[in-house]
């Protein structure tokens, strides 16, 4: 099994305070779900994540706050498409997370536009 998809399929702690500090550990990169990641697909997932966390922070309103108990990380990528509006530059990643980031090459290169 690829390290990429151990760390797409783990859930957090069903503790919510746990799954919070486990959750942060994912985002900054310190845990240890993330040691057979490349760093570029590492920092592109990390780019998702990062942003799930801010739109989380973003729309905290204690003592309504998020509940991280048992999420997926897997889902938690996904939801980046939803806050970004369009797919995110992961989408080369899942399109194929085994392969090395750079190898792969979009379907239809004229539906990418430049930045």
């Amino acid at each position: 099994m690829s390290a990429l998809k151990l760390l797409f399929e783990h859930r957090l702690d069903p503790d919510p305070l746990k799954a919070r500090y486990e959750w942060l550990d994912i985002v900054e990169s310190r845990s240890l779900l993330w040691g057979f990641i490349s760093s570029p697909k590492r920092e592109l997932v990390r780019s998702v994540l990062n942003t799930v966390n801010v739109e989380i922070v973003k729309r905290a309103r204690p003592p309504n706050v998020f509940d991280f108990a048992s999420a997926s990380v897997g889902n938690m990528f996904l939801t980046g498409y939803v806050f970004t509006g369009q797919p995110p530059r992961s989408s080369k990643l899942t399109a194929n997370p085994t392969a090395p980031v750079s190898s792969q090459a979009p379907s239809n290169p004229q539906s990418i536009s430049s930045p």
